[in-house]
């Protein structure tokens, strides 16, 4: 796969531009900003969410080089700012590149389960309804409800107002016992739903994989868990799901919506008791086609082991003891399997990427891996490491030799 281009990281920008795009010049700031705070981060090893990154990358999109994740981190935390700030701008949505929109939102399919995707400028698909007077609902989940409600109904209401619209919008909290047949009120009510599938929350938090709400479904090339609720919801109302991607172009500022063809149930030929799997395959299998290319835009990878079952962090490892003896070997640290990361100052681990397993170390073991990149015994003694603890660590997988 070939090297990630810089999506997010605008280097230059015009006077022209930034009259045309006001809400880059605070972009420009927060994203140095981050950079700083996270170069800090990366300093003092506070890396928990960007060795979940990595392992992330490792087991399900492995083509994509170990050095490009660094990039791929900043890009999404910049993206990130970048969201943010178009959301506080409703006439941003009018330089939108939106493909197919008309026939999307024809009366005739409306109202509709707007399936999206936390991909690009994900957020847009809000404004966008909200320019065009759609009365809909947004399920979130309980922290986003808990949090960053207020804010987003505010964000709603510009829209409605910036383009004289009266139109009602509800936001839905994807964890209550009652989201399903609230969900199911606003359809016969005629307002559409937004819903994030790969946010894969929904009643009972993030942690319920009961087999009623949940099904498993390939995902490049490996298995997550995923709810039910996108499908489930259509069928029941027998409401079209519309598909919504987002991404940005390299060496464009506007990002692209993409309103995909409609899925509905009405015209579904095969088994009915296959809708519900089916759709769900499909509808995460849009969302693969995009990633082979976005990769960098999307948020889920910094989250997306928590959608993995159980069975698929399973790590066996068979390694043999080496024949040679220590001053013939040269060792490495095995970073393609192997991350360090602190917590704080006081707090070391050893992060597992295959199994996701996390293992508190000490401070001189957490320092001395680090060190140990192609080094023959004398400096692994150096080091402070002995034969017998070291054969541990390599039948382990944690340290190589060759």
């Amino acid at each position: 796969m070939m090297a990630i281009e810089n999506t997010l990281f605008f280097k230059e920008v015009s006077a022209e531009t930034l009259n045309k795009y006001p809400h880059l010049d605070k972009y420009l700031g927060l994203r140095e900003r981050i950079q700083l705070r996270e170069q800090d981060k990366f300093l003092r090893f506070q890396l928990k969410d960007f060795s979940l990154l990595a392992a992330n990358f490792e087991n399900f999109l492995p083509q994509v080089s170990r050095e490009e994740y660094k990039e791929i981190y900043m890009n999404i935390l910049v993206g990130r700012a970048l969201l943010n700030e178009e959301t506080q701008n409703p006439r941003l949505i009018d330089e939108l590149d939106i493909p197919n929109l008309e026939d999307a939102v024809s009366p005739g399919a409306l109202p509709a389960v707007f399936c999206t995707y936390h991909l690009g400028s994900y957020r847009s698909i809000i404004g966008i309804l909200g320019k065009l007077g759609i009365d809909f609902a947004l399920i979130v989940d309980a922290n986003t409800h808990r949090n960053q409600g207020e804010r987003i109904r505010q964000q709603v209401a510009r829209f409605h107002e910036a383009y004289n619209k009266k139109a009602s919008f509800e936001m839905l909290n994807a964890e209550s016992p009652n989201s399903a047949m609230e969900l199911a009120k606003c359809l016969r009510d005629g307002k559409s739903v937004v819903i994030y599938i790969d946010g894969n929350t929904g009643s009972g938090g993030i942690h319920h994989k009961s087999e009623q709400f949940h099904l498993r479904v390939p995902f490049l090339g490996k298995e997550i868990n995923s709810r039910k609720g996108v499908a489930a919801i259509s069928w029941l109302s027998k409401r079209p799901i519309i598909p919504v991607i987002s991404h940005y172009v390299p060496g464009e500022l506007r990002p692209k919506v993409h309103f995909l063809d409609r899925i509905d149930p009405l015209k579904w030929t095969g088994n009915p008791k296959e809708y519900i799997p089916e759709t769900t395959r499909q509808l995460y299998g849009i969302l693969e086609q995009y990633l082979v290319q976005y990769y960098d835009q999307w948020e889920t990878w910094l989250y997306l082991h928590k959608y993995l079952p159980e069975d698929q962090k399973i790590c066996e490892r068979r390694i043999t003891a080496p024949a040679s003896t220590p001053e013939e070997l040269r060792f490495t640290f095995n970073t393609g399997e192997f991350e360090l990361f602190k917590m704080d100052e006081a707090d070391h681990y050893l992060f597992d990427k295959r199994s996701y397993a996390t293992y508190p170390i000490g401070e001189d073991l957490f320092y001395g891996l680090h060190e140990v990149r192609d080094l023959d015994w004398a400096a692994m003694q150096t080091a402070g490491f002995k034969w017998p603890f070291a054969l541990q660590l390599i039948e382990k997988g944690i340290l190589l030799t060759y």
